[in-house]
């Protein structure tokens, strides 16, 4: 019993537990896909639990890079959160370098009808465009980690980090 203690306090309050299986890699910095849909602020912090960001595009060739990751896990029908808001700036309110923008942020005080602040930026994967939306719609996100030499963090394959879900059960 107390291994199991030592364990989670390992994984959930002193180290930081990476749980990137399905991820890449594009100009030093490692991106992982979060499976399932979420508004905005679960999203960030899913990717902050891994020791990130959500995802942004810098450049063209990251735009292109996070759409054709996205796209073949999603599929083309969905959407991902990106860390860009209608305002051009990261979450810790640095600026966006890059912006691939369809409708222009401030055009529409709401999203689609559905009374929510357009504050927030998903990538539609049909296109690849930006759109402001409303934080409480539902998308999934790509977490932007720093890039890690192989032998730095390793989880060994006895061990496993789990997080409490919402039915108040432990999930790896």
């Amino acid at each position: 019993m107390e291994s199991l203690v030592v364990l989670l306090l390992f994984c959930f309050g002193i180290a930081s537990c990476t749980n990137c299986q399905d991820g890449e890699s594009f100009d030093q910095t490692r991106y992982c896909l979060v499976d399932g849909f979420m508004p905005w602020v679960n999203a960030t912090a899913a990717c902050s639990r891994m020791g990130g960001s959500l995802a942004v595009p810098n450049s063209p060739a990251e735009q292109t890079f996070l759409y054709d990751f996205a796209a073949q896990r999603f599929g083309r029908s969905n959407g991902i959160w990106i860390d860009c808001n209608t305002q051009s700036m990261h979450a810790d309110g640095t600026p966006c370098e890059y912006t691939n923008f369809q409708n222009t942020p401030g055009d529409s005080d709401t999203d689609a009808g559905q009374g929510n602040a357009a504050s927030c930026v998903q990538m539609y994967l049909y296109s690849g465009n930006w759109f402001a939306i409303g934080c409480s719609s539902v998308f999934f996100a790509i977490c932007e980690l720093p890039f890690l030499e192989e032998s730095t963090e390793k989880i060994l394959p006895s061990m496993v980090c789990m997080e409490f879900g919402a039915d108040g059960r432990l999930h790896p």
